[in-house]
């Protein structure tokens, strides 16, 4: 049988898997059950303490409040030093990034705004624009902070054909299929986001997209936006949530450019047809 230590420990961590207001409420709706059992069973608050009244009060809003701390409080998750990737990293960022942890916040989101903001702001090259050849080594690396710079050089400055910047996708998708997978969303994020200017038309209006290139993207949805996924939402939030916005975004806009392709043959066949009468005449 396991102790009653480890019972409250596993408790206590599944809580912390949920929002903060989540994790409160379940509190209260434990506590209230509680503080009726012991009126009901032991007579409180004349119990422990038979003979004092206002120390079982106080003792059992200490142990409240002790129970309020340990479910409120969220560790920092860490990140091991097995999980750190064989290869050298191109940017020594890289390293930094991996240290800040697994969550995208503090200092690991600055690191990725900064960068970010250079390509968006900066005609000339900046500092996170290497060589083509690093830049092309950054795609296929295995550090999440490189494979986010060489997304964002190929958005922003390179700016190669919409089927290239698919490769990339469909690279993500793999890395998330893979058992041994221990990175985050953050590099699929980005390299989605690169997949709209290369998909455009010059007019920047209707989506080239093809079934096949659509692909990657409902792979995404089938692992992200899952019936589990959605219906744990609202407690747990939605994992990816704008990586499934822009896959959505893209299904629809080829799903738009494909109805526009179907409408538009019967009228060139029309036309064909009618000219081939008008000959014979």
């Amino acid at each position: 049988m396991p102790e009653p230590s480890k019972i409250i420990e596993g408790g206590i961590e599944v809580l912390r898997r949920f929002p903060l207001a989540i994790r409160i409420v379940a509190l209260i709706c434990l506590l209230v059950p509680s503080v009726i059992f012991l009126y009901a069973h032991f007579n409180w608050p004349y119990w422990p303490v038979h003979n004092s009244l206002w120390l079982n009060v106080i003792g059992l809003v200490f142990s409240v409040l002790a129970l309020v701390i340990l479910v409120s409080y969220s560790p920092r998750p860490r990140v091991s030093v097995a999980e750190l990737p064989e290869t050298k990293p191109v940017f020594a960022e890289s390293l930094k990034y991996f240290k800040e942890g697994p969550e995208l916040e503090g200092r690991r989101a600055q690191l990725v705004k900064g960068m970010q903001a250079d390509y968006e702001t900066s005609a000339s090259p900046n500092r996170y624009e290497l060589s083509p050849e690093q830049m092309k080594a950054c795609i296929t690396s295995d550090w999440e902070f490189d494979r986010i710079a060489g997304y964002l050089f190929e958005r922003y400055k390179s700016k190669p054909a919409g089927d290239e910047r698919i490769k990339r996708v469909r690279h993500e998708v793999r890395l998330l299929a893979t058992r041994s997978w221990k990175g985050t969303l953050v590099p699929l994020h980005y390299a989605v986001e690169s997949v709209f200017p290369g998909l455009l038309d010059a007019d920047g209006s209707v989506p080239q997209i093809s079934e096949e290139q659509l692909e990657p993207f409902r792979d995404i949805l089938k692992g992200l936006n899952t019936v589990t996924a959605r219906l744990l939402a609202p407690f747990t939030g939605l994992r990816g949530r704008k990586i499934i916005g822009n896959c959505r975004m893209l299904l629809d806009s080829g799903r738009r450019s494909g109805q526009d392709r179907r409408s538009q043959r019967p009228k060139g066949r029309e036309k064909e047809l009618q000219k081939r009468a008008n000959e014979r005449h």
